[in-house]
């Protein structure tokens, strides 16, 4: 152990002043072990420190979550555990008609299950995810966040839409199939509409999605042709809203004008007819003579 030496000199006192006390040992900082928490900053001799791993990590040599250093009496940390380790999950169960895009499987690994061209899953997706947890008891055990998928099936996509003024005209295969790859074409319902295009028909197609690609659109009236005077456009008579109720109330007024002229002068009417019924009396219905006797 270390020791000091002291010796009273010719002038009665101690060669190096007065003792000193003794301090204890202390290692350095305690050293940083990865995803691992310490309980403790103490240095002197001879503590120790225990080193906890975080959630989802664990010592990989032992499966343990806990690793204790020790500060030695040459003042270095001895027994300090390695870093901790992420915690792996089981091999994820095999998912039928469908890919892997990763074999990970460490903690908070993410993995994507794909169906394959023509397939889906029983819930209309083509892909999901899966990661790998802690277990909610053990943390140091990993778990998948879902434990089993369901086979990927055959595709299909949902009814197909009809849009406003459209017809569907044809349909490959079975009437009402919606399987992956069948075709439907669609047409307006009459010749007076139009795709915005200007086709008369349009092709869409159960796609790998499980969509109907592309959208089919709605059909449009198609819109009169311009007329042309010349060099100018000529646009059509148009009616105005309010045309015909102007021209009722002018013919109203009309016939109440007359109905009053003929009421103001109904005694110049009146003579006139009998003159002119005197004068038709006269010309056509002459009266006749009467014949005088004669005298002797």
């Amino acid at each position: 152990m270390p020791s000091m030496r002291y010796s009273c000199n010719s002038y009665g006192r101690w060669s190096v002043g007065s003792l000193a006390p003794c301090e204890p040992r202390s290692c350095k900082e305690p050293p940083e072990v990865k995803h691992a928490v310490r309980n403790s900053s103490d240095r002197t001799y001879p503590t120790w420190i225990e080193y906890e791993c975080e959630h989802g990590y664990h010592y990989a040599y032992d499966n343990t979550s806990t690793g204790v250093g020790w500060c030695s009496p040459d003042m270095e940390w001895i027994d300090v555990p390695d870093d901790c380790e992420p915690v792996e999950c089981q091999p994820f169960p095999r998912v039928g008609n469908a890919t892997l895009n990763s074999a990970n499987n460490r903690y908070l690994d993410n993995v994507v299950w794909t169906c394959i061209t023509g397939f889906m899953f029983p819930d209309t997706v083509i892909s999901k995810w899966i990661s790998c947890r802690e277990n909610y008891v053990n943390f140091q055990i990993g778990r998948w966040n879902i434990s089993k998928l369901h086979d990927c099936i055959p595709l299909k996509c949902p009814e197909p839409p009809v849009p406003v003024n459209t017809t569907i005209v044809f349909m490959s295969g079975s009437p009402h199939d919606t399987s992956f790859r069948t075709v439907l074409r669609y047409s307006c319902i009459s010749d007076e509409f139009e795709f915005p295009d200007g086709d008369d028909s349009v092709r869409t197609e159960c796609g790998a999605g499980a969509h109907w690609v592309p959208i089919v659109p709605p059909c449009s009236k198609i819109p009169r042709k311009l007329k042309l005077k010349g060099k100018f456009y000529v646009p059509p008579p148009k009616e105005s809203p309010s045309a015909k109720a102007v021209g009722t109330l002018a013919l109203i007024i009309m016939i109440i004008l007359v109905i009053i002229m003929v009421l103001m002068d109904l005694g110049t009417i009146h003579r006139g007819c009998r003159l002119a019924r005197y004068n038709l009396r006269s010309r056509f219905c002459p009266r006749k003579k009467k014949n005088r006797p004669k005298t002797d």
